[in-house]
């Protein structure tokens, strides 16, 4: 008699695989963009209160300086605006401002846009101060910030400095205007005195 046939194969054979490849690519990406956790940890790892050096650690700085056009502005500059308060430390706000610097060069986006130096020139009423600090190491990094957001930095104080002298030249030529036709002629330069000539040589005495 022949064999019994046997059943047919499982139609469902393989589909368990079709499961497992999805779970891990939700995990990985969720992280860093659904809240401000990230971010927050990324720039206070920066802005330790700590150091002996008042800027942040230089490999974490450069890192961030390649990573910060890939992240989300919204999270990373009021994180950086709440470090330049009053009551933080000097030490920190220091910190704070060149990363902000760095975030302002290197935040272009790849539309051609600066979402950074966009948020930052908004808020430049609050880093002006700070560009009038008695400490060069908040005074320094804040007076870069404000010329790469184009604006003044302090109250225009340098300006007056500059003013007086150019004023005053007018002033000084108009006696010598008005006083032109009247005045007697300068004596004339004397030429500079030519300079000795030396007498030739003699000739060689012939033997």
């Amino acid at each position: 008699a022949p064999p019994p046939v046997g059943p047919p194969a499982n139609p469902n054979y393989g589909t368990p695989s079709v499961t497992v490849h999805h779970n891990p690519a939700v995990t990985v990406t969720a992280g860093a963009t659904s809240d401000g956790t990230y971010e927050k940890n990324l720039i206070m790892e920066m802005c330790p209160p700590g150091g002996v050096k008042p800027v942040p650690p230089p490999d974490k700085l450069a890192n961030f300086a390649r990573s910060v056009g890939s992240l989300n502005p919204d999270l990373i500059c009021p994180v950086l605006l709440d470090l330049l308060e009053e009551g933080q430390p000097w030490i920190i706000r220091a910190k704070a401002l060149c990363v902000m610097e760095s975030a302002i060069q290197n935040g272009v986006a790849k539309d051609g846009t600066n979402p950074y130096k966009t948020f930052f020139f908004a808020c430049a009423g609050e880093i002006q101060p700070l560009a009038l600090h008695p400490r060069s190491a908040i005074k320094d990094p804040a007076k870069r910030v404000l010329l790469k957001l184009g604006v003044t930095p302090g109250p225009g104080a340098d300006a007056p400095v500059a003013a007086p002298p150019v004023a005053a030249l007018p002033a000084a030529a108009a006696p010598n205007l008005l006083d032109f036709d009247d005045a007697p002629a300068p004596p004339p330069v004397a030429p500079p005195a030519a300079p000795p000539s030396q007498p030739p040589p003699p000739p060689p005495a012939v033997a």
